[in-house]
């Protein structure tokens, strides 16, 4: 493990569902050395959702197991960014900073299409009812345009290439 002289960075992309989070999360770890993207819908299996019957367990187990990771990784002062793709709320947002503390900064960053975009079937993902639905009610309760963001974006009318470049530069400058 190499020395570091900067703090490392979470960075937070945060919006609704559809609006590009991963996508774009994943080619910002491409344009960011020493840098690992975290699905954290990944964090909890298939076989793994049945112990957690409520929609609020299943979220609650993925955002206890991204905390983990995330003291995990500033423990070990690597990588230098950390990149997780998930709708920011305020719950989630005191838990990280009390993660981050003075070891680490931490950005979010929240994609802001126009609401029929999100909607709409975007490359080869079909929404079902249930993620329609969702999504209004995530526009309805702001977490298209975060309170705590610290850059929004109307990713709507941008390649995800686009998107994920103007967040590495805002980045870069903000944190080096």
């Amino acid at each position: 493990m190499n020395e570091k002289t900067q703090k490392s960075t979470i960075i937070n992309i945060g919006g609704a569902i559809n609006a590009g989070k991963s996508t774009v999360g994943k080619l910002l770890e491409k344009m960011l050395p020493d840098s690992v993207f975290i699905e954290v819908d990944d964090l909890l299996s298939d076989e793994e959702e049945k112990d957690f019957p409520s929609f609020e367990e299943r979220i609650l187990e993925r955002l206890n197991r991204l905390y983990r990771l995330l003291a995990k990784y500033l423990q070990s002062r690597a990588p230098h960014y950390i990149i997780f793709a998930y709708p920011m709320g305020d719950k989630g947002y005191r838990a990280i900073k009390e993660t981050a503390g003075d070891n680490a900064n931490f950005a979010i960053i929240t994609l802001n299409p126009p609401l029929a975009v999100c909607l709409s079937d975007r490359g080869t993902r079909k929404l079902s009812a249930w993620e329609q639905k969702r999504i209004g009610e995530m526009y309805r309760d702001g977490m298209n345009a975060y309170k705590h963001s610290d850059l929004i974006i109307d990713n709507g009318g941008e390649t995800p290439e686009q998107t994920a470049g103007k967040i590495a530069d805002y980045i870069v400058k903000r944190f080096g």
